[in-house]
Order: structure tokens, then C-alpha cells, then sequence
């Protein structure tokens, strides 16, 4: 007999003894549920980590103030020093950026809260901004400073709602600006990098940082000068050169600062590398934790199998007596135990996903179910259905026909 023709006989076993053989899946069902939910949160984190670390922009380096600035107390990083860090090998571009949070944006009878970025004409380029309607402004607005604006595009919708926002006016604090372009909408997770804040790019506006001192806070007894700089932005030509270029950043800029600890070297690439290390040895720990509930379910399926075998010494005997080989018997048995392993994995496939899918929904997590963690869970199933029916199936095997026709 092959194997289509053992097949019939173990689905009838498992039909005749319903309940507990989807008592004995349910170890797996759970099991393989466990390792589908984990391992899919696990990749939704990971492909979203690297969304929010692409959202910088392609092999960027940031240079950070390390805090606020202060009059008298440190320079902190400045608009020649952008300049030259342009200059470093393997350097493409660079932008300098000043950043004023919670001001206040209206247009006619809407306001809204925003973030306004003074920056140079490169930033768009730097950070892969995007426009979805419009342009950029270029080098003769920014030395000009021209009172011209791009704008976000949930701000967009929030001010214009439907209509053009090209040409129209808003109002920035105390003054006007043409919206020139409306950015492209970036989709901003909820998940944050450890060390990096992911700039909220469609609730925000951008301006020349020419403009940028009508926006300083009038409290200030002493205003900052005209080239301070919150942020300054630097693109490499090849994403392998980004650590060894930020490297050589970092010297001259501690060369340029002396013994001021006043500036942060951030580099998205690293950070990444170092999430995907930390969420790699998640999966891992996680994973591990769930395939013990597959262990537990094979013992199971072990245990049942070999109670199994006990029970039916009659029906063994009479298949031996009538001509069934020792082969037969093996595969009848390992047959049942494999296919118990699959219903429940089959099962614990569709659980997973709907726990996965529960999570995002209810937490906001995102998740992702990867076609190489359903096999790898049908895979180590299958696993599970051999290695815990193989024992009770060779029993099964090497029973002496007249032993178990004698056997009550």
C-alpha cells in the first residue's frame, strides 16, 4: 500500500475519535498561533522602523544642538560650519535648519498649531521631502528672503481643506506667506527610534531661513545670530561611507567647538542597524517562548499517539493477520500524527493572523505576516506531527500480530 491508499484508513481513525484528536491539536493550534502572532508583530515593527528611519532621507547624517541656545553660553553649531562639513569627502549636500514648534497658522476664519522649519533650498532634496503640487523655493528667495512657504499636507487639508492652496495666502505668526508648494503626504508610524525623533513632516511648514528671525521669541534680551543654526543636515554620496564620513564630521566638529559639548552627531544608519539588533534578539526571544507551546503540543500529540497505540493492539493484530506489513502500520500511525500537526497548524495559521490583526487594531502596533513565517510555522509542524509520532508509529509497527489478536 502507498501512501494515497493509507490515507483513507487514517482519516477514518481520526474521524471515529473526533474529539480527541482535536483535543490533541489544539496544542499546536495554539503553539503555531503563538509564533504566527509574535513573529508578525515583530516584522510589523521592523518594516516600520525602517519606513520612519527612511522618512530622514537616504544616507543622511544630523548635527544637533545638544540644547536650547542660550546668549553668552554657547554658540552652539552655526551656518559656516554647515559649510564645512559640505566640504568633507564623499559629501553630497548639506542644509542648515531652525526649528520653532507650536505656532500658530491661520487662514481666514481656520487656525491650527504647526511646526514652522527655516531652512536653505536643499533640504527638500536632502531629507527626500516630495512635493505633491507646486515647487520649492530656490537660492535668489533665500538670499532675497522671500516670504514664501510649503506646506505639510495635513495642513494643507486642515487650511484649504479641497481647494488650491498654490499662490494663496496664510498667515505665520505676524506674517504673511505665499504657499509655493504642498509637501507629499509621508506616512508617520507610530513606532519611535531610540534616540531619534522622526520630524512630523505633514503638519509642518517650511520657510527660508532667511525669515527665520521674525519667528525668535521677543522675550529674548539678546537675539541669536543671524547663522545659529538648531539643526544641520548632511547627505553622503553612498550608503557605505555614511559611518566613516560621520566620523570625520564628528572630529571637525570637535575640532571647531573645542571643549564645548554642545552639538549631538545622530546617524539614522546606525540607529537602524542597532534597532534591527535589539528587535532580531525580540523575534528570537519571542519566538523561542512560542515554540515551547509547540514543544507541549508535540508531547501531546506523543502522548496520545502512544495511548493510541496501546488501545487499538486488536485492530494492529487483525491488519497484521490480513496481510498488512509492519511499513503500513508505520505509516498509518505516523500519518495520523502528521495530520493532526497540519489541521492545527492550519488552524493556528488563521488564529495567528486574527490576533495579529486584533493587536494592530486595538494597540495601533503595526503588523505584518510574512509568507516565509507561515511556512516556517507549517514546517516546523510537520516537524512536530514526525517527531512526536514516529516513536508511537514504530511501536505500532513492531507489534506482534498474535500478541495483539490475543490482546482484551
Amino acid at each position: 500500500m502507498n501512501l494515497f491508499q493509507v490515507l483513507p484508513i487514517a482519516l477514518e481513525a481520526l474521524r471515529l475519535n473526533r474529539a480527541r484528536s482535536i483535543l490533541t491539536a489544539l496544542g499546536v493550534v495554539f503553539g503555531v498561533a503563538a509564533v504566527v502572532a509574535m513573529l508578525s508583530i515583530g516584522e510589523g515593527a521592523r518594516r516600520e522602523t525602517i519606513e520612519q528611519i527612511e522618512l530622514l532621507g537616504a544616507n543622511t547624517i544630523l548635527i544637533k544642538n545638544s540644547g536650547q541656545w542660550q546668549p553668552f553660553v554657547s554658540e552652539g553649531i552655526v551656518l559656516r560650519q554647515a559649510e564645512d562639513a559640505g566640504s568633507v569627502a564623499n559629501v553630497v549636500g548639506w542644509a542648515g535648519v531652525r526649528r520653532y514648534e507650536d505656532r500658530s497658522i491661520s487662514r481666514r476664519s481656520k487656525t491650527t498649531k504647526a511646526e514652522i522649519v527655516a531652512t536653505t533650498p536643499s533640504y527638500a532634496s536632502i531629507v527626500d521631502l516630495g512635493l505633491d503640487k507646486g515647487r520649492y523655493f530656490d537660492d535668489q528667495e533665500y538670499r532675497k528672503g522671500a516670504q514664501v512657504c510649503i506646506i505639510g499636507s495635513k495642513l494643507k487639508r486642515t487650511l484649504f481643506g479641497f481647494s488650491d492652496a498654490i499662490g494663496d495666502d496664510i498667515k505665520v505668526g505676524d506674517i504673511y506667506l505665499t504657499v509655493i508648494g504642498v509637501a507629499e503626504y509621508k506616512r508617520i508610524g507610530k513606532s519611535r527610534v531610540s534616540g531619534l525623533k522622526i520630524p512630523q513632516y505633514n503638519r509642518e511648514i517650511f520657510i527660508p531661513i532667511s525669515l527665520a528671525d521674525y519667528f525668535e521669541p521677543s522675550e529674548r534680551n539678546v537675539q541669536r545670530p543671524p547663522g545659529s543654526l538648531d539643526e544641520i543636515w548632511v547627505k553622503v554620496a553612498s550608503s557605505d561611507d555614511v559611518i566613516a564620513t560621520a566620523s570625520v564630521v564628528e572630529r571637525m566638529m570637535k575640532r571647531l567647538h573645542g571643549d564645548r559639548d554642545d552639538f549631538t552627531i545622530i546617524v539614522p544608519q546606525a540607529l537602524l542597524a542597532q534597532s534591527q539588533r535589539t528587535q532580531r534578539t525580540f523575534n528570537i526571544v519571542m519566538g523561542a517562548i512560542a515554540g515551547i507551546s509547540l514543544l507541549v503540543g508535540g508531547i501531546g500529540i506523543m502522548n496520545i499517539m502512544l495511548a493510541t497505540v496501546l488501545e487499538r493492539r486488536y485492530e494492529i493484530g487483525v491488519r497484521r493477520a490480513a496481510g498488512a506489513t509492519s511499513r503500513v502500520i508505520l505509516l498509518q500511525f505516523l500519518l495520523e500524527a502528521v495530520l493532526i500537526s497540519l489541521v492545527g497548524c492550519i488552524v493556528g495559521i488563521i488564529l495567528g493572523t486574527l490576533l495579529a490583526t486584533g493587536v494592530a487594531q486595538y494597540a495601533g502596533w503595526r503588523t505584518a505576516i510574512s509568507f516565509i513565517h507561515v511556512m516556517a510555522a507549517v514546517g516546523v509542524a510537520a516537524g512536530v506531527g514526525i517527531a512526536s509520532g514516529y516513536y508511537p508509529a514504530l511501536k505500532a509497527a513492531r507489534t506482534d500480530p498474535g500478541e495483539a489478536l490475543r490482546y482484551e
